[in-house]
């Protein structure tokens, strides 16, 4: 059994079609990867899936059970979801945001157990940010506010994280270390991961499948390395796509008319 998968997914907004008829399905141990242009649809399907907006037709299910017979609190439990923008304006320190994903354990005017903190702690270890624990979350760079960030998500203790643009407005190497912590607790913890992306070159090295959409419609799905290809590129965002491939190494650039550049 899947542990997401979806059926026939259509979404509109004042009338407007946004997604039409998406299906996909994610396992145990799989990344995918959501890919197209802006405003292709990407958040609001994640938003969808997370149960922040509620389909019109289809389904969403997760591990068999359909999200609209879930309460937010087993949802909660089931599906851990980092935002776009998530930024803290009350003077937390790390250790305390990371806790704060145990919320849909703790109830009411309870403290957290000695279990939630050994979570927490867990998580913060597992993205390398234990050594900063007790510093002011809103101090951190936005790299190291990332990875606090996926810390809460994984301290939720849910099978599926969906992650919207995790590397946005990161530099170059953070790109790398988030996708890559992504990835490691995926196989590691045996988890579900969908991530949105705008860079197809990180989407090809990092996951597993990919879902390629535009205007709201499916473009392309399926394995990352079958997927992702000139065609689809070039098909997905209206403009020749020029792919270099050394050995096992892949990428797809804009194509540029050097000519047109002065020497």
């Amino acid at each position: 059994m899947n542990s997401l998968s979806v059926r026939s997914a259509y979404f509109s907004y004042n009338g407007k079609p946004i997604l039409e008829d998406i299906n996909l399905d994610v396992d145990k141990g799989e990344m995918l990867t959501i890919l197209g242009p802006n405003g292709s649809g990407k958040t609001t399907l994640i938003k969808c899936l997370v149960g922040l907006l509620n389909l019109d037709k289809g389904d969403i299910k997760v591990s068999g059970i359909s999200i609209k017979n879930l309460s937010l609190r087993d949802k909660a439990k089931k599906i851990s979801y980092l935002p776009q923008e998530n930024d803290l304006h009350f003077p937390f320190s790390v250790f305390d945001v990371v806790l704060m994903g145990r919320a849909p354990y703790v109830g009411i005017l309870r403290k957290p157990t000695t279990y939630d903190i050994e979570t927490a702690r867990r998580a913060t270890d597992i993205l390398g940010i234990g050594n900063f624990a007790n510093k002011t979350f809103g101090l951190l760079s936005g790299g190291e506010k990332k990875l606090v960030m996926i810390a809460r998500a994984l301290a939720q203790d849910a099978n599926i994280m969906i992650l919207d643009e995790p590397t946005n407005h990161l530099d170059f190497k953070n790109q790398f270390i988030i996708l890559d912590k992504i990835r490691h607790i995926v196989k590691q913890n045996n988890i579900c991961v969908v991530v949105s992306l705008h860079d197809p070159n990180l989407a090809r090295i990092f996951s597993d499948k990919v879902l390629m959409i535009k205007n709201g419609k499916t473009e392309a799905y399926g394995m990352a390395k079958d997927v992702i290809n000139e065609k689809n590129l070039n098909n997905v965002y209206d403009i020749k796509i020029d792919v270099y491939r050394f050995d096992e190494a892949f990428m797809a650039l804009p194509h540029i008319n050097r000519d047109s550049y002065g020497k």
